[in-house]
């Protein structure tokens, strides 16, 4: 076909077109499973022709749970693979359905009992368990740390440096450890990029309105949309005034972009 031919995508067949380019080839991904009529209209000096094609999408959920354990607290990671939208932990007599992440502090008691992580696409419902073992290590890092911002993540830091080896896999950030008296924790995943439109790319908090912002609790980063080989994020921990307490940079290098 000339390369001046104009190609309209219905990727759902609802009757709508969803993308318009100027190729013959695009990439699409389906949020859910199921049979689509998929579409394209091809027109090249005002003539159109249509095609049609019938696609099954199949998904396959592959359930995974990772964890950060400090002392007898427990923070839950859900690092299932596929398409779900029910989520469900289970750990002794407490349940949650919170998605990205679940926390459990043992306190007193001792450490018993294994996690179950289930998750559902509607049709088809896995789950996924694991034994607990409390971890001193990152306690005693807690105790001897000098530094007010005191974060956890998955896939872990090395020297404030986090590798993603593939655009499926999720970045998790948890602050919820930090020093001092916190009314604010600010994550800035890109200290490049003015997401808030100000004129200054250093200032943005993208974890706003979250419970990662309010409470320190677990900020789930997405990479598919990664196209730089690295970035800089900044972690910001903030008072009852706005005012900034403390600062981190870490850096994430994407393994899978060349």
């Amino acid at each position: 076909m000339a390369s001046k031919a104009e190609y309209k995508w219905d990727y759902n067949g609802d009757g709508f077109y969803e993308e318009t380019t100027n190729t013959p080839i695009v990439s699409h991904t389906y949020d859910k499973p199921g049979n689509f009529n998929f579409k394209v209209k091809v027109t090249y000096k005002g003539i159109s022709n249509t095609k049609y094609q019938a696609i099954t999408v199949k998904n396959e959920i592959v359930p995974n749970l990772e964890y950060i354990a400090i002392g007898k607290k427990f923070v839950f990671l859900n690092t299932t693979k596929g398409l779900y939208t029910n989520v469900k932990w289970s750990l002794l007599d407490t349940t949650s359905t919170t998605s990205d992440s679940f926390t459990y502090d043992f306190g007193e008691n001792p450490v018993s009992g294994e996690v179950t992580l289930e998750v559902s696409d509607g049709t088809d419902t896995k789950s996924v368990s694991t034994s607990l073992r409390k971890d001193i290590v990152n306690a005693l890092k807690i105790k001897k740390a000098s530094d007010k911002i005191i974060y956890f993540s998955y896939p872990s830091a090395d020297n404030d440096v986090i590798h993603i080896t593939n655009g499926s896999e999720k970045l998790y950030l948890y602050l919820g450890e930090s020093a001092g008296t916190i009314a604010k924790y600010g994550i800035d995943t890109d200290i490049a990029v003015d997401s808030n439109l100000n004129g200054d790319p250093t200032d943005d908090i993208d974890n706003k309105g979250t419970d990662s912002s309010m409470n320190g609790g677990v900020f789930v980063l997405k990479n598919t949309d990664a196209t730089a080989k690295e970035k800089i994020m900044k972690l910001s921990l903030y008072d009852s005034n706005n005012s900034i307490i403390a600062t981190k940079d870490i850096t994430v290098v994407y393994d899978f972009v060349t």
